[in-house]
Order: structure tokens, then sequence, then C-alpha cells
């Protein structure tokens, strides 16, 4: 009785394990999907900074002549526009790898909380087996 008692308590604590590591595995599957959002949303930010630049120089490409004061302040206007789409761009392209440095690691998180889970599942499984074995040899007397 007192070897069933044992193994019945550690059954209970690797079953109260099990659930803190599921709750592990949710926060960090949601973490994942906040990062991988937060990839996504940083690289449409670097597509569009890019875009913006590339448009700023075609326009300035594009004005060949300076000769009133207006295509000046146009020109004045469009390297203004380049100037801080690029450093948008560079900033866009810094968020991208740090989001993406995040996503790395919540994956690794991820993968490390499921496979912690299942080796508990398993564990748990072979705990409720060995009570089961215990208590048909106590019947069994």
């Amino acid at each position: 009785d007192l070897a069933v008692l044992m193994l019945e308590k550690a059954h209970m604590a690797a079953a109260e394990k099990i659930l803190e590591t599921e709750e592990k595995v949710t926060k960090a599957a949601a973490v994942l999907r906040a990062a991988i959002e937060e990839s996504q949303m940083a690289k449409a930010m670097a597509f569009r900074a890019k875009a913006d630049a590339r448009a700023a120089e075609d326009r300035i490409a594009s004005i060949e002549d300076f000769s009133d004061r207006d295509e000046v302040m146009e020109r004045r206007r469009d390297y203004s526009t380049m100037h801080a789409a690029h450093h948008m761009a560079e900033d866009a392209e810094r968020h991208v790898r740090e989001a993406e440095a995040v996503e790395g690691r919540a994956r690794k998180e991820e993968k490390i909380a499921t496979k912690e889970l299942e080796t508990l599942k398993q564990n748990e499984g072979e705990l409720r087996s060995d009570i089961d074995e215990l208590h048909s040899i106590i019947i069994a007397k």
C-alpha cells in the first residue's frame, strides 16, 4: 500500500507538472505568433520604406530642368523625402532583424516546452501503468 501511495503521489505531481508545462507551451505559442506578426509587419514597413525611397529617387532623376523656383523647391522636397525614406528603410531593416531574432528565440522556447511536455506525458503514462500493475498485484494477494 505504501508503494502505491508513493506512486500515486508521484503521479499527481507529474500531472501537475504537465498542466504547468501545457501552460508554458501555450504561452510560448502565443509569443511565437506575436513574434511572427511583428516580423511580418516589420518586413512590410521595410518594403514600403524602400519603395518610397525609390519613388523619391525616380522623381529626382526625372526633373531635368531647374529653371524656376518651384522646380528647385520640388527637387529639395524630393531629396528630403528620399533622405527620410532611406533612414526609415534602414530602421525598418533593423526592426526586421530584431523581430526575426525574437521569432527564432520564441520558436526555440516553444520547441523546448513541447518536447518537455511530450516527455512528461510519456513518464506520466508509465507511472499510471506502474500504479495499475501494483494494484493488480495487491488485489491478487
